[in-house]
């Protein structure tokens, strides 16, 4: 199946997941190497799985906790990201629908747990090799102050099939 194939094949039951950007004024954004479970060995946003009873804001203040050690705050929706995964069994639910948020306040300096190393990057630094691969194409344009739509279809190895990128508007389906 093609991308358009899995869009319309999984439009529900999609595990949600969220990713949150703290970035200071000078333009530096916090990322961290995940040191286990999904995504090990990655540098990413914090975030995480929503809960049945939490909407995907809590999730974030929740995860960003837990994960940075910091309670991020005044949320605003960046973007609502779709994966799919072309070779994964559907009963093994890997498909995710990701809201992005950037935070207007953090309190606290991130923190490293037993899941995550923060560290901030300047923008010309982002580590962009050493993340998922396609990062790059969301995350510029909201570091750019754009809202967008992301769709991905990615094997289980990480290679990215097809993309499409929607600026301007956050479709949530």
């Amino acid at each position: 199946m093609d991308l358009k194939e899995h869009r319309r094949a999984y439009t529900k039951g999609m595990k949600k997941t969220t990713l949150g950007i703290i970035r200071k004024p000078s333009g530096e954004v916090c990322l961290a190497m995940k040191k286990r479970g999904f995504g090990a060995g990655k540098w990413n946003f914090s975030g995480g799985k929503v809960l049945l009873d939490e909407t995907p804001e809590q999730c974030l203040v929740r995860e960003t906790k837990e994960e940075f050690g910091v309670k991020m705050s005044n949320l605003r929706p960046v973007g609502v990201l779709y994966f799919y995964f072309s070779d994964v069994p559907i009963e093994k639910n890997w498909n995710q629908k990701c809201y992005v948020f950037e935070a207007e306040n953090c309190d606290g300096e991130p923190q490293e747990s037993e899941e995550m190393l923060p560290k901030w990057w300047r923008r010309d630094a982002i580590p962009y090799p050493k993340m998922w691969q396609e990062d790059e194409y969301w995350i510029e344009p909201v570091l750019d102050e754009q809202v967008l739509t992301g769709y991905f279809l990615f094997t289980s190895r990480d290679v990215c099939l097809e993309k499409e990128i929607v600026i301007g508007k956050i479709i949530d389906e």
